[in-house]
């Protein structure tokens, strides 16, 4: 057969390396859908110090396929820590950075970093890397400055109006969603989250979409296969003569042969949220060929639809890639949510495609069928997808947890009255 089946199991696996005579704990990690294993073998420094409000540290990940990780989080007893920004460097297998910093607001103390594979989550051990928060003097210095020095008068503060516009630069009642915390919150959200499509099933009750959110939304539906058959004189125009016997294609079949769709990191891209849910490995448009054979002059199918020579008699169709959701950004009830903007398909051109063994016999009737079959079965899942994203279960888990992240620290328990998106960031408004 063409198409290898490869299911794909999450593995958390903790190795003993000896070094200077002294024991520590390395994490590994099989990523989700891929042969390939994730294995973060050490962290440089080891021992991660910020300043709150201070500047940012460059922090570096030595292990194997590292490309894997899609998101580095800080936590703290199990749960996603406040006030950090944390940006991965683009993907690289054996060593991959990230800039972290702590802001103003988080508390100090002793922190743990969180490795996102797929929609997986895994803690590095203190052995490995540890995260140390310390006073910031900035803060302290600010609040002796306010306490010590007197409000100016009105008429002062009018007469000076570049303080004024500094001061507009950085409102006191907003503040700004960065692709780092977007992503922490969706992969918090959508963890098991997936969407598959198959239409290969010898049963109706097997070709289907199965579209699911835990604990928010699923939903099965048909999905069906190419099933033509040729006229007569596609048949006869397909022929061909081989050993005194006449051979013509009769029927080709096409079907989607176990796509599945997974996240792949959240980011903020042209003041939208966008959100990646990406094919693990290659995925094909399965195909197969009957074809007849005369035997003393009468036609006779040369093979059964479930013989190997109907599967390499005609090529597939592959392609690499996945779907990029948009969300508009919106305030609901003075809460933050979103609108479905978009949903569209990216793919990797050089894995896209026809591939394997076989050949048309009438190219300018079966390579049609196959691609308008393809791209109908492609515009079904952007649909059913963009659907899945639409639910109010779905709006209702996602708007929750971005509101949760967005009235933590010193806006918990404001209102939101406004947001905004330009370029790399959201900005939300609170009232006052």
């Amino acid at each position: 057969m063409k198409i290898v089946r490869i299911i794909g199991f999450c593995v958390l696996m903790v190795s003993t390396l000896h070094l200077a005579g002294k024991e520590s704990a390395r994490a590994d990690f099989q990523s989700v859908a891929a042969k390939s294993q994730t294995s973060v073998q050490s962290v440089a420094p080891q021992t991660i110090t910020l300043t709150a409000g201070g500047p940012g540290r460059t922090v570096t990940m030595a292990g194997t396929d590292l490309g894997f990780i899609s998101a580095v989080q800080v936590v703290q007893q199990g749960r996603p820590a406040q006030g950090f920004e944390v940006e991965l460097a683009p993907p690289a297998s054996s060593n991959r950075a990230f800039e972290i910093k702590a802001a103003s607001t988080a508390n100090p103390g002793s922190y743990q970093l969180r490795i996102i594979i797929r929609a997986q989550r895994f803690d590095l051990s203190a052995d490995v890397a540890s995260v140390i928060v310390k006073a910031g003097e900035s803060r302290l210095t600010s609040a002796r400055k306010e306490k010590a020095t007197p409000a100016a008068p009105p008429s002062q503060a009018a007469s000076k109006p570049g303080q004024a516009s500094r001061a507009l630069l950085v409102p006191k009642d907003t503040r700004v969603i960065h692709s780092t915390g977007f992503n922490s919150t969706v992969s918090t959200v959508f963890t098991g989250a997936y969407f598959n499509a198959s239409s290969c099933g010898g049963r109706d009750s097997e070709r289907k979409t199965t579209a699911n959110v835990p604990n928010a939304y699923f939903k099965q539906e048909p999905l069906d296969r190419l099933e033509y058959r040729f006229t007569d004189g596609e048949k006869d125009k397909s022929a061909t003569r081989m050993d005194r016997a006449h051979i013509r294609r009769v029927e080709i079949r096409a079907c989607v042969d176990s796509w599945e769709l997974a996240l792949n990191g959240a980011l903020i891209e042209g003041g939208q949220f966008k959100i990646l849910f990406k094919f693990p490995k290659i995925q094909v448009i399965n195909t197969r060929a009957m074809q007849e054979k005369t035997s003393f002059g009468i036609y006779g199918d040369e093979w059964d639809w479930s013989d190997s020579f109907a599967d390499s008699a005609i090529q597939d169709f592959r392609f690499s890639g996945g779907l990029n959701i948009f969300l508009a950004p919106v305030v609901e009830n003075g809460n933050l949510s979103y609108r479905v903007a978009d949903v569209r398909w990216e793919f990797y051109e050089p894995l896209t495609g026809w591939i394997g063994p076989g050949h048309f016999r009438l190219p300018e009737v079966e390579e049609p069928k196959i691609v308008y079959y393809k791209d109908r079965s492609l515009e079904i899942i952007r649909q059913r997808v963009m659907g899945m994203f639409s639910d109010e279960g779905v709006r209702a888990r996602l708007s929750s947890a971005l509101t949760q992240y967005i009235k933590s620290g010193d806006f918990a328990g404001r209102t939101i009255v406004g947001v905004s998106g330009t370029g790399d960031k959201i900005q939300v408004t609170f009232q006052q």
